[in-house]
């Protein structure tokens, strides 16, 4: 069962703290689509708890690759990061006939209010069936979260560094926390909810 974690970030991602955490049992793991193995969902676990040891240069690089292998493991065809006039997108997958831009920041600080806006701008500039992802690694200032649900529509969602790990954990797959997000925020204007939030309040896809 989830358990609501109080730490804050950087105790959150304590490599100490994170292999503490007790790991399910392959025949535990209940939140998985089918052709994901538990034994995946573990390696990439292991690899996300990895990335704080290596040098600070390398680990955006390799937080991409890893979100990479992940949209791959749900058969999401992502796309790697490519640069158009102007700007940078880190990546895209398709899910569920749409087509989500991806931005992703491997940072102690949480993402604030700004850096939201201008990729809120970046996925308006294209097709209007465009949605963004944004995936942060310490979470969104209150301020950011409070900016996407104020009358403000919104076509991007967000996701933690928590919420990837209770993914990997096999509390929610990845498939269906993005489909809950996003049919979340259709229905609020929120930006994000948190995967804990979303098992807490017993929504699974489809229901």
């Amino acid at each position: 069962m989830l358990k609501r974690v109080g730490f804050k970030i950087p105790e959150l991602w304590d490599p100490k703290f994170l292999d503490s955490l007790p790991k399910r049992r392959a025949d535990e793991v209940q939140a998985v689509r089918p052709g994901v193995t538990p034994a995946e969902l573990a390696k990439l676990r292991d690899e996300l708890i990895g990335l704080e040891k290596l040098p600070p240069q390398q680990q955006g690089y390799a937080f991409e690759r890893l979100l990479q292998e992940l949209f791959s493991l749900y058969n999401l065809a992502p796309r790697t990061a490519f640069r158009l006039v102007g700007e940078q997108i880190d990546g895209s997958f398709q899910f569920d006939a749409h087509t989500y831009l991806v931005e992703a920041k491997w940072q102690r600080q949480q993402t604030p209010e700004a850096d939201l806006l201008v990729f809120g701008e970046k996925v308006e500039s294209k097709s209007t069936w465009s949605r963004g992802l944004f995936i942060s690694r310490s979470g969104f200032t209150q301020r950011g979260l409070e900016a996407f649900s104020t009358g403000r529509s919104t076509n991007i969602i967000g996701m933690s560094g928590q919420d990837l790990c209770f993914i990997l954990d096999g509390e929610m797959s990845l498939t269906d926390s993005i489909e809950c997000k996003a049919r979340w925020a259709a229905e609020t204007g929120g930006f994000y909810i948190s995967v804990f939030d979303l098992v807490r309040g017993g929504m699974q896809r489809g229901s």
